[in-house]
């Protein structure tokens, strides 16, 4: 809940006291605990990033902001890696490879994609096996 926000208390709360001149609202106890935690979240994620991901963390001021920042770099991140994946698989060559290895390069390549959860489905498996064949292949 402290990474989402959905845990967060509001900030104050209405004065219970009935003393003339009391002000209104005073600051929630739940919120100054939570706060606390949300601070010590906050300080072990910003302490594992590397030096040239801190400077995405600059700005934001609570878990949640530091965690919403975080899944958009690496979301994006993870998007190119998928494309790039893509790209290695509609171009990679037998060559001169044995068609084992040319196998298990097309097998490496669809478990890293399932790995980044875009697993490819049996036709486009297939496909992309076979396109070493299709010079070989002849129409019908």
């Amino acid at each position: 809940g402290i990474l989402d926000g959905s845990s967060r208390p509001p900030q104050t709360i209405l004065n219970p006291s009935t003393d003339v001149g009391a002000p209104a609202t005073i600051v929630n106890p739940e919120f100054l605990a939570w706060n606390q935690r949300d601070q010590m979240i906050f300080n072990i994620l910003i302490s594992t990033l590397t030096e040239p991901n801190v400077v995405h963390a600059v700005g934001s001021v609570s878990s949640a902001a530091l965690w919403s920042t975080l899944l958009s770099m690496f979301a994006s991140q993870a998007r190119a890696r998928v494309m790039q994946i893509y790209f290695q698989l509609a171009t990679v060559k037998k060559g001169s490879n044995s068609i084992t290895e040319y196998f298990q390069t097309i097998k490496t390549l669809s478990d890293t994609l399932a790995a980044a959860g875009q697993p490819l489905n049996d036709f486009d498996s297939v496909s992309f096996l076979l396109k070493v064949l299709a010079p070989n292949m002849t129409h019908l």
